[in-house]
């Protein structure tokens, strides 16, 4: 995204909070909660303070679908030889899954969840996904393809082979849906800049 976009902006007035507002992203905007009874030049004032705040915290990244999709592009291009999903949207009703890649149709959805998690996080799971489009299963090939991210990060593996080293081979059915547990994501440091 565009740094000098403002991003969307919902403005909701609570009756139950007096000196104290909130700021957050919801469905691709970002959602301020303040005071009912502050007048509109404070309020304005400090929503501008709020989406500030929350833009230095979470960064504008990828808010929209459109962010989402340049970035998986980016990703694809430098790890993955430029594989494309037919489509890659956020989605709000990802509730315990952090991602999920459908073969059939190769759309990728990420949880909505995760427009605040560090773009490192962000950036292994989207990889994970698209990583699906070449390699169906959790295979020892998947893990390699999917570690390139981490590899040219010198960083440790986002999923590691011990996974399914503890399965025979040929134990796991390329399922028609794949999903990425959370335990995989259990990554310690973001990737050095500049990688």
């Amino acid at each position: 995204m565009d740094p000098n976009v403002t991003p969307e902006v919902e403005i909701r007035a609570s009756a139950r909070r007096r000196k104290t507002g909130v700021a957050f992203w919801e469905a691709g905007h970002v959602v301020v909660v303040v005071p009912e009874r502050m007048s509109r030049a404070a309020r304005d004032s400090f929503v501008e303070q709020l989406v500030r705040q929350l833009l230095q915290r979470t960064g504008r990244r990828h808010a929209s679908d459109a962010g989402l999709a340049a970035r998986a592009a980016v990703l694809a291009d430098q790890y993955l030889g430029g594989i494309r999903p037919s489509s890659i949207r956020w989605s709000t009703r990802q509730q315990r899954r952090w991602g999920s890649c459908s073969l059939h149709s190769r759309e990728i959805r990420i949880a909505s969840r995760l427009q605040t998690v560090p773009e490192w996080v962000l950036d292994g799971v989207i990889v994970h996904e698209l990583t699906h489009l070449l390699e169906a299963g959790h295979t020892a090939r998947f893990h390699e393809l999917a570690n390139s991210y981490r590899a040219r990060s010198t960083r440790t593996p986002i999923s590691t082979a011990s996974a399914t080293a503890s399965r025979p081979p040929g134990s796991h059915s390329a399922p028609r849906r794949t999903t990425c547990p959370q335990r995989w994501t259990a990554m310690a440091s973001p990737p050095a800049p500049g990688n």
